[in-house]
C-alpha cells in the first residue's frame, strides 16, 4: 500500500492557542520570584518585549524559581512552556529547566543549548519532556545552574505557558494513495 503523507508544523496544530502568562514585564496570576540566587525581575538592562526581563546571576547549584502557591496549574489545559532567554553580554550559559508539580518536588528536566551572548533564543519545552502528567498540579518552574561555577549574567522574558505544541515538531498524517496503474 503507498501513502500520501503531510505534513504540519506543531505550533500551527492548535487553531486558537491559549496561553497562560507567568511573567512578561511583571508575574500575573499569583505567580512570583521565589529564587534561590540573585535575581532582579524588573531589570532594564537587556529587554526583550520592553520594558523589563528578570535578570539572573546564577550561583553554582542556585535556580530561579518562578513559583505559584496560590493557584496550581492543572497541566491537561496547557503543552508547552515557552520563553525568551538572553545569554547577557558573555553568553554560553546552560541552563536545566525543570517543573515542580503537586508540591512535591520536580520531575524530570532539560539541559539546554548554550545561550548564545547577545541574543534572543525561544526556549519551547513540552510540558511532557519535565514529567508533567496530565493530572499534575504545576506549582513552579526551575531554570538552574547545576554546576559548580557561577554563570555569567543572562535574561529571562516573556515566560509563558501554552496550549499549542513547539513549532519545532512536526506531525504527519498519512492516507492510502490512489493506485495508480500503466498498462505499459
Amino acid at each position: 500500500v503507498n501513502y500520501r503523507l503531510t505534513f504540519q508544523p506543531g505550533g500551527g496544530v492548535i487553531a486558537d492557542p491559549q496561553e497562560l502568562v507567568i511573567y512578561d514585564n511583571q508575574f500575573y496570576d499569583g505567580w512570583g520570584n521565589w529564587s534561590w540566587t540573585p535575581t532582579n525581575e524588573n531589570s532594564e538592562e537587556v529587554v526583550y518585549s520592553p520594558t523589563k526581563s528578570i535578570a539572573v546571576d546564577a550561583n553554582p547549584w542556585a535556580a530561579t524559581m518562578l513559583g505559584n502557591w496560590m493557584l496550581p496549574l492543572n497541566r491537561s489545559d496547557f503543552r508547552t512552556l515557552t520563553c525568551w532567554a538572553n545569554g547577557g553580554a558573555v553568553g554560553g550559559q546552560r541552563l536545566t529547566v525543570s517543573a515542580n508539580y503537586n508540591w512535591a518536588g520536580t520531575g524530570s528536566s532539560i539541559l539546554t543549548d548554550p545561550l548564545p551572548a547577545n541574543t534572543w533564543t525561544k526556549l519551547e519545552i513540552p510540558l511532557e519532556s519535565l514529567g508533567i502528567t496530565d493530572s499534575s498540579l504545576i506549582t513552579g518552574l526551575v531554570f538552574a545552574n547545576n554546576s559548580s561555577d557561577t554563570l555569567p549574567r543572562y535574561y529571562l522574558d516573556e515566560v509563558h505557558l501554552t496550549t499549542a505544541y513547539p513549532s519545532w515538531i512536526v506531525f504527519v498524517n498519512g492516507s492510502p494513495a490512489p493506485v495508480i496503474t500503466s498498462a505499459t
